[in-house]
């Protein structure tokens, strides 16, 4: 055969992302079964995977993952994580003035702010950034970080996978910022997880909405789980409401079609998605069935990426501040580095509510209005 068939290759065939084709042929983490099919029809067409061969840990059914990209961002060549976390600092002058962004699914809307503050406040540094992409594959993301290790004098790992005991020995070896995610004894910025649900639900509670549900995001997701928990502290503060949980959901195979759909069925007159992916998904389905945001259903996503100003109609959205988070995560670390300042273990960024064309008042006489 001639040229190594990678990840981002078979999600192409398969159209899904690169992190769910990870998970599928690693064979470890749950994925709707047509979708693992059609990504293991993929990789057999791409020759990745021989007619007999079965998914899993072996070196035939799983596919080695991870991108890294010199400098500021730029686009670069995709190779397996152990080499290119090697690759991307190669040929520095020094590792004293590198840093890494390690983060789990580039292609994801969300990350693009987030590299975007943490390129331009190192540039601004004089430092350089690498940047590596561990598809949501716990193992690589491991190997990737301690890599980089070698290499740099900061860690930034966003919405990492990783147990607390495996960050805190990164930490042990260079200064170490999380995002989404708080360890004793290690930096993290972050946005309350509970406050984008809060200004949702009291946006849709004000417009008269009383049956609300929530479309919900991976199942071992971190941030669907401090959603969860932000609607279960906020949602009995506001009168008469009543949430409908109507699951887990991948945003990056298209599963927020099925939420609509579920949503369709039942009572709820808004709905409140994981994140903006999801509720762009929702928006499309609804429509094919014959419905119209916001006159039928109210839709409010979350991070207020591109998606939400291309989507018809333009999404209600929560503004996550991913470029502060980016920016603020190399702040930390140079202090950390170079101590310019005391140290600030934790720090909680705002979010906020972005009213567009998604939502409005419940139609009267609708079960879920006030």
């Amino acid at each position: 055969m001639g040229s190594r068939v990678t990840v981002r290759q078979i999600a192409a065939a398969a159209g899904v992302s690169a992190a769910t084709v990870s998970r599928a042929l690693s064979g470890r983490a749950k994925v709707a079964e047509p979708t693992r099919r059609r990504i293991e029809e993929a990789a057999r067409r791409l020759g990745h995977l021989d007619d007999d061969a079965q998914p899993g840990p072996g070196p035939r059914g799983r596919a080695a993952a991870g991108g890294v990209i010199p400098g500021s961002g730029a686009p670069g060549s995709s190779v397996s994580g152990r080499a290119a976390a090697g690759s991307a600092v190669s040929g520095r002058a020094a590792a004293g003035r590198a840093l890494a962004l390690l983060a789990p699914d580039l292609e994801h809307p969300s990350y693009a702010g987030l590299l975007k503050g943490a390129s331009r406040e190192a540039m601004r540094e004089g430092f350089t950034l690498a940047v590596a992409d561990s598809d949501g594959d716990h193992a690589l993301e491991a190997r990737t970080a301690h890599a980089l290790c070698d290499h740099v004098a900061g860690l930034f790992l966003a919405s990492t996978r990783l147990r607390d005991d495996e960050i805190r020995q990164l930490a042990e070896r260079v200064p170490v910022v999380l995002t989404n995610r708080t360890v004793e004894g290690v930096d993290s910025v972050r946005y309350d997880g509970a406050a984008p649900m809060r200004r949702a639900l009291e946006h849709l509670h004000a417009l008269g909405h009383r049956r609300i549900a929530y479309a919900g995001g991976p199942e071992h997701s971190l941030a669907d789980r401090s959603r969860r928990d932000g609607i279960a502290r906020v949602a009995p503060g506001l009168s008469g409401l009543e949430m409908r949980d109507l699951g887990h959901f991948e945003p990056g195979h298209g599963e927020g079609r099925s939420a609509a759909d579920l949503l369709i069925a039942s009572d709820a007159t808004a709905v409140l998605a994981y994140n903006d992916m999801v509720a762009v998904q929702i928006l499309s389905r609804v429509r094919e069935r014959g419905l119209e945001v916001p006159e039928h259903l109210s839709v409010v996503g979350v991070d207020d990426s591109i998606l939400a100003t291309v989507s018809h109609p333009q999404l209600t959205t929560v503004r996550t501040p991913h470029l502060a988070i980016g920016r603020t995560a190399v702040t930390l670390l140079l202090d950390r580095i170079a101590p310019r300042s005391a140290p600030r273990p934790e720090i909680v960024l705002p979010v906020a509510l972005v009213v567009r064309e998604s939502t409005a008042a419940p139609r009267r006489g609708a079960a879920g209005a006030r």
